[in-house]
């Protein structure tokens, strides 16, 4: 930890095999990930640039190390504030801000606080019923009662299935609507019985047969001919957040993975296949008889090999896989509880811990090692429940600060000083704008009724693919969550949203036509529907101006009303 301008020398110190060190600060290369916090010279001083963390990667020969680097404008005095903790989260994040002399913000407004988690939780928004009732409520644990009503929603299930869909890549090549419809069912399934994710990825990980009545096999199903290389990427990009494809044609350059661990990992997988059956029109995955990797270098089969440097062989009559998800799942595993808590963690603080999530490496340090640690530990101790690692997450004080910032936490990025800004992804925002206008979206192939957070593959709407939903799953990644000038002109400008405003049919016209809805009344409704609050003096003064007529004129106003708050950032953006 160093002051705002002022320097700090590195020194590299090299061991080797007969046990003698040497400094080899000169023989090294070092490199800033963040320049504008600190930068540093060839010769491995650093200089403070603006407060903040940075990461100083060191790397020669093929080994890489990090050194993590805090600066601040000064140290937390006597007049640092005392933070309350709800749990122990709140302890690992409050003291960290605590060393880095950063104050986090205050608690969120109830009404922040009861669209975020909505949308967190649910991907949809309160409905104005459920608004007004928790708003007027003066239980002071009525946040705790919340979130343990809300994890029990049917809505839950739906959202954390079309997460797991874009990480397993449902519906790709040769699986497509119908594997993916029974994939996804499986998977919300298990969220909804809140299956222990060591059970839910070990099914998945020796699951074979028929896609159409193995759900799990529908895992593998994503290319024509399995190659286990992809196999191994897959697996170790979803479960153990590591990067491993770079070392398929060489050593990793920013990690101690070889050519020899990424065909050692593939070769657990090396008698996976797939086949066509009923004329073509159904498929299995199945275990060959025979199979191996072969090395591109001695050209010769490879060992399986896992991640931690162990190595395995398969015996007759057995499905390595078997061993493999046992290492896995298994709570000594040192990538596998940390890889999902980091996932889970960025799924409601808006960043992970290791960032990204799927990028676990020695030059890419976790921001807060012990919380991730902590977050890990519980959920191992818990069973690998995934719905409770939410119940601590959604209970924590950092969690449910504001998102507006202090002159103190203005620049913080990564510790959590304050609820980070996420726009609204695809589904959420489709389903928001059928939930404030009252009028359903028609998928094609789908039923009636039918919400954008239900459809397991594909993208059969222009708004969902402008906000970054991807038709194609042919990566495991997380969502893009830049904004563009096309979400802006589509909400501005397009046909489904003003269609939806003015239909005969929807909400508006319903509220308009109620007797004894004044506009008072209806501003209530409006901003309650759309926002989750009540409007303030103000925005209720510059409404009544327009308002007041009757009629078409009046049906005008308060279209113009709600078309503006669905394109204001306070609607398309979680705060």
């Amino acid at each position: 930890m160093i002051g705002l301008r002022q320097t700090q020398q590195l020194v590299a110190m090299g061991r080797y095999t007969d046990g003698s060190l040497e400094d080899m600060t000169d023989k090294v290369q070092f490199t800033s990930n963040d320049e504008a916090v600190v930068e540093v010279s060839r010769g491995g001083l650093i200089k403070a640039r603006g407060p903040g963390e940075s990461t100083i990667m060191v790397r020669s020969l093929g080994q890489a190390v990090a050194a993590r680097v805090f600066v601040v404008t000064s140290a937390a005095g006597d007049g640092y504030p005392s933070v309350p903790a709800n749990n122990y989260i709140d302890r690992y994040v409050f003291e960290k801000l605590r060393r880095t002399n950063v104050i986090p913000s205050g608690l969120a407004s109830d009404e922040h606080f009861l669209r975020r988690i909505y949308l967190d939780v649910l991907g949809v928004l309160p409905t104005p019923q459920e608004a007004a009732t928790f708003l007027a409520s003066s239980d002071p644990g009525k946040r705790a009662k919340l979130i343990e009503a809300l994890l029990d929603r049917p809505e839950r299930a739906d959202a954390w299935a079309t997460y797991f869909a874009d990480l397993f890549r449902l519906g790709f090549n040769e699986s497509r609507d119908k594997g993916a419809k029974i994939f996804y069912d499986w998977i919300r399934k298990s969220i909804a019985e809140d299956k222990a994710y060591d059970r839910m990825v070990s099914e998945l990980l020796v699951s074979q047969g028929n896609l159409f009545y193995e759900p799990a096999a529908n895992f593998y199903f994503v290319s024509r001919k399995l190659d286990p290389g992809d196999v191994a990427t897959h697996i170790s990009q979803a479960f153990l957040g590591v990067r491993i494809e770079c070392a398929r044609c060489h050593n990793h350059p920013w990690e101690k993975y070889t050519q020899d661990d990424f065909y050692g990992l593939a070769a657990f997988f090396s008698r996976l296949d797939t086949k066509f059956v009923h004329a073509g029109s159904e498929s299995n995955v199945y275990l060959k008889d025979e199979g191996e990797v072969i090395h591109p270098k001695t050209k010769r089969p490879v060992e399986p090999k896992y991640l931690d440097g162990s190595h395995d062989r398969e015996t007759a009559g057995q499905d390595i896989r078997q061993n493999f998800a046992r290492w896995m799942t298994s709570a000594n595993n040192p990538f596998f509880a940390r890889t999902i808590a980091n996932r889970v963690w960025r799924r409601y603080l808006g960043r992970g811990i290791v960032e990204p999530v799927d990028d676990f490496r020695v030059t890419n340090p976790p921001s807060n090692v012990e919380l991730l640690d902590a977050l890990a530990d519980d959920f191992v101790q818990h069973g690998f429940s995934i719905r409770n690692l939410e119940r601590s997450i959604l209970n924590s004080r950092a969690y449910q600060l504001s998102s507006l910032p202090n002159d103190s936490n203005r620049h913080d990025t990564v510790n959590y000083s304050r609820y980070y800004l996420r726009r609204m992804n695809a589904e959420q925002l489709m389903d928001a704008i059928v939930q404030v206008t009252g009028i359903e979206e028609r998928f094609t192939g789908w039923p009636p009724g039918t919400r954008a957070m239900q459809i397991p593959h594909g993208a059969p709407s222009y708004l969902l693919t402008a906000f970054g939903r991807v038709a194609d799953r042919e990566f495991a990644q997380e969502r893009k969550e830049d904004p563009s000038i096309t979400q802006v002109l589509h909400l501005m400008n397009g046909d489904v949203l003003n269609n939806k405003i003015r239909a005969p049919e929807g909400t508006l016209a319903k509220l308009l036509a109620a007797p004894q809805m004044d506009d008072s009344h209806l501003t209530d409704q409006i901003f309650l529907t759309t926002l989750g609050r009540y409007p303030t003096q103000r925005e209720k003064e510059t409404v009544g101006i327009s308002a007041g007529a009757s009629g078409p004129v009046r049906a005008h106003v308060f279209q113009d009303l709600i078309w503006a708050l669905i394109n204001s950032k306070e609607f398309r953006y979680n705060h």
